[in-house]
C-alpha cells in the first residue's frame, strides 16, 4: 500500500448527533442506513493551506443509530480486503468478462471451507429466520 505525503483530513458529521464529529485519517467505507433513506453531502475544499473533505449525512427516519464510529471501516490495512491488481494489459474490461469463470468457481469453492463470506451468510439466515419467528 502506497502511503500519501499529504494526506486529506475527512471529516463525517452526523445532523442527529451534531456535537460528535468523526475524523477519518484512512481510506474508509461509510455504511449508510439506506432504510432510514441516509444520504450524505461531500464537501471537497481545497486551498493553499486545506485539503479537507467533509461530510455531512442526513436521514429523514431514523431505522438504525449506530454512532458513526461503528458505522465507518478501514479499507487500508484490512485483511479481509485484497489491493487491486495493477493494470497491465490493453483491455481491462475483456480481462474481466474472462474472468468472471474463474472467479465464480472461486466463490463456489469457497463455501466449502470457512470463511468470511461463509459466516456472513449463516449470520444473514439466522437473522431472518429468527426476524420471521417474531
Amino acid at each position: 500500500n502506497e502511503v500519501n505525503e499529504n494526506p486529506v483530513k475527512i471529516v463525517i458529521y452526523d445532523t442527529v448527533d451534531t456535537d460528535t464529529p468523526l475524523e477519518v485519517e484512512r481510506t474508509s467505507r461509510l455504511d449508510l442506513d439506506d432504510l432510514g433513506g441516509e444520504i450524505v453531502l461531500v464537501d471537497w475544499k481545497c486551498g493553499p493551506n486545506q485539503d479537507e473533505v467533509e461530510i455531512l449525512t442526513h436521514q429523514e427516519s431514523v431505522s438504525s443509530r449506530a454512532p458513526l464510529k461503528h458505522r465507518v471501516m478501514n479499507i487500508e490495512g484490512n485483511e479481509f480486503i485484497r489491493p487491486l491488481p495493477k493494470v497491465n494489459n490493453d483491455d481491462p474490461v475483456l480481462k474481466d468478462l474472462r474472468d468472471i469463470p474463474r472467479i465464480c468457481s472461486t466463490i463456489q469453492t469457497s463455501w466449502g471451507t470457512p470463511t468470511l463470506n461463509r459466516f456472513t451468510a449463516w449470520n444473514l439466515t439466522r437473522k431472518i429466520k429468527d426476524r420471521l419467528m417474531d
